[in-house]
């Protein structure tokens, strides 16, 4: 039985955490740092399941100009998709240099600046 999920989630195989796999959960995991108009309910599990698979979506022969995905903006991992999206690679850097920014207040050279700004 440990093994596999058992009769009722059809004899699914244990999962291998492969580095990729780790990756992706941990994506999975931070989605509500990912997309700040989108809203998830809390994630109580911190470890991956023992028993998931992954695969890839096969679109349908209806949705070519609907939904489709060239070949140049399909991905092999969520983090190259996360990665190569361009509104979402700006949405990252400005959430980053406005954290830096305020954990670069109350330092000397953050002082200095704001001196040198009221002259």
């Amino acid at each position: 039985r440990e093994k596999t999920s058992g009769a009722a989630w059809f004899d699914m195989p244990k999962t291998k955490l492969t580095p990729e796999l780790e990756r992706d959960w941990q994506i999975i995991q931070m989605r509500n740092a990912l997309d700040p108009k989108r809203h998830y309910r809390k994630e109580n599990r911190k470890q991956p399941p023992k028993y998931c698979q992954v695969g890839t979506i096969i679109e349908g022969a209806t949705e070519f100009y609907s939904s489709r995905l060239t070949r140049k903006e399909r991905k092999q991992t969520l983090v190259d998709e996360f990665l190569y999206d361009k509104d979402r690679r700006q949405y990252f850097r400005s959430k980053y240099l406005t954290l830096q920014s305020e954990s670069s207040k109350g330092t000397r050279a953050w002082r200095r600046q704001q001196k040198n700004a009221r002259k």
